[in-house]
């Protein structure tokens, strides 16, 4: 038994002195990329995606807001649309959205800061996408820039559905909706 229990403590002592290498704990923060390093190659434009898609379903960096990504959208345009019954009105700050009140004062938090998530969005896809100009054309590129694409409609549908005036048939043209923006790049207008 003793035999053993040397040989595993053996093994143990060569994994631990040689399992772990200088570079191992050498990362580079998240945050400390520059957005030409960051755009610079298909694998890290990938790293910048999996940041937006976190940036949708974790609690908002942009400001000191309790907002949490699509979790807090989600039940918000729930209300709106009728789709959930709450027995009562709703308490505290969710209050006003609970009532479906907050969408039409043009002083709620909720509007300012769904424009401000949802465009700083779209300006990372754009970013993303803008940056594949003239890289050559791989699987993991095309993978990106599908997702890249996919994100920039997905959040123009968002602002569509919370802030555009629903169309009438009578003439689509002369209804209001949302900037497109496809580019990031200044001047930035809407």
């Amino acid at each position: 038994m003793k035999k053993y229990i040397n040989k595993i403590f053996v093994l143990v002592m060569v994994v631990a002195t040689i399992g772990c290498s200088d570079d191992y704990l050498t990362t580079q923060p998240t945050d400390a990329y520059t957005p030409a390093s960051a755009l610079s190659s298909p694998e890290n434009m990938l790293v910048a995606l999996n940041g937006m898609h976190r940036e949708m379903y974790g609690q908002s960096s942009l400001n000191e807001s309790y907002n949490a990504g699509e979790c807090y959208v989600m039940p918000m345009m729930e209300y709106g649309a009728g789709d959930y019954i709450r027995p009562i009105p709703g308490v505290g700050w969710f209050a006003t959205t609970c009532k479906w009140t907050s969408h039409t004062d043009a002083n709620s938090g909720n509007n300012d800061w769904l424009w401000f998530q949802y465009y700083h969005l779209i300006g990372s896809a754009n970013n993303i996408i803008n940056a594949a100009e003239g890289m050559v054309e791989t699987d993991l590129l095309k993978e990106v820039l599908g997702q890249a694409y996919a994100y920039r409609a997905f959040l123009h549908h968002r602002l569509v559905c919370l802030f555009a005036k629903n169309p009438q048939y009578s003439d689509e043209t002369t209804e209001l909706g949302v900037p497109i923006m496809l580019k990031t790049e200044a001047p930035y207008q809407g």
